[in-house]
């Protein structure tokens, strides 16, 4: 379940695991942390789940959320024309393949410019 960081272990002088998953058990994941000796885990789950902060509690570990991130999709580009943000500058283009330059412009400000850009911490 919990992928070793080697990375992140170096950086925080923690050894540090990764954990994604849509649903998991919380009596499980404690199991792993404890067998493996993790310091810390990042756990990222689907903002769709609803009981996340109840199954952590469940581990018996303090722990910490950094924020969610929710993602939209679509399977079909109909659909898209029914999605009314309730944002009204943002503007929505489907991606047809041809748009090198917009898919640049979000990769670079969103991964390269600013590297945290999805847990980020409000205060």
């Amino acid at each position: 379940m919990i992928q070793y960081s080697e990375i992140e272990s170096e950086v925080f002088g923690l050894k540090t695991g990764r954990f994604n998953a849509g649903d998991f058990n919380a009596a499980a994941l404690r199991e792993e942390i404890l067998a493996e000796k993790y310091d810390l885990v990042r756990i990222k789950i689907p903002a769709y789940f609803d009981e996340i902060n109840m199954r952590l509690v469940e581990t018996g570990f303090p722990f910490y959320f950094a924020g969610g991130v929710r993602m939209l999709s679509w399977k079909t580009p109909e659909c898209a024309n029914v999605f009314e943000p309730t944002n009204k500058d943002l503007e929505i283009e489907l991606y047809d393949g041809t748009q090198t330059e917009s898919l640049e412009y979000i990769i670079k400000s969103s991964y390269m410019f600013n590297p945290l850009a999805t847990i980020k911490h409000r205060e």
